[in-house]
């Protein structure tokens, strides 16, 4: 199974392989309605509303005798309760001013960048099933990716390309291989059992 924690570097808001295309973020998301404008001044006026009640129930508690204190400080809790509402109102309708996420758009390896044809060797990956057992590379990396049966197959260090490769795709497998021996015993020893399969 893919480990989801390592599918794409944290450095780069755009997968591997992804599109290189500029992304215009306003065509993801809608500028603020009057609704939205209305509401983020009534959440403003009410924490005003509310912080003047603060302000009033703790004048109050200095100035009440003893026997009052109790009840005033209740005042005081219930204005500091609708304060903490108020806020998150305000944090609530500040949402619909803030600009959208970055869009990540996972496409297919570019044109070209899939093999159909030897060398079988790990590092690459294949738009077919290998007629033989992937060779290795010289890298000796600890963190590599099989990926068994997907859009496309083979060995790559690349999460991303490794995650795309499934994504989408019933019945996909990549694992994670902490050396390459590991991947390619994995890798081969499907390809030997036959369990190598490029979906559709």
């Amino acid at each position: 199974m893919t480990d989801l924690s390592l599918v794409a570097p944290a450095s780069s808001p755009q997968l591997v392989g992804a599109s290189q295309d500029p992304i215009d973020e306003a065509t993801f998301s809608l500028p603020p309605t009057k609704a939205d404008q209305a509401n983020l001044i009534s959440a403003v006026q009410t924490l005003s509303d509310s912080v003047a009640a603060v302000s009033t129930a703790a004048a109050a508690i200095r100035d009440a005798p003893l026997s009052q204190v109790i009840e005033t400080l209740a005042d005081l809790a219930a204005a500091v309760n609708a304060a903490g509402h108020a806020a998150a109102d305000i944090g609530n309708a500040v949402a619909a001013f803030q600009p959208p996420p970055p869009v990540v758009v996972a496409n297919s390896p570019p044109p070209g960048f899939l093999q159909s044809e030897a060398p079988w060797k790990a590092g690459i990956l294949y738009s077919v099933v290998p007629r033989e057992p992937l060779a290795p590379t010289s890298d000796t990396s600890n963190k590599w990716f099989a990926i068994t049966r997907g859009k496309y197959v083979g060995i790559t260090k690349n999460s991303a390309l490794s995650l795309n490769a499934v994504i989408g795709v019933g019945s996909a497998l990549s694992d994670r291989c902490g050396s390459l021996d590991e991947a390619l015993d994995l890798f081969n020893t499907a390809l030997a059992g036959n369990a190598i399969a490029v979906l559709r």
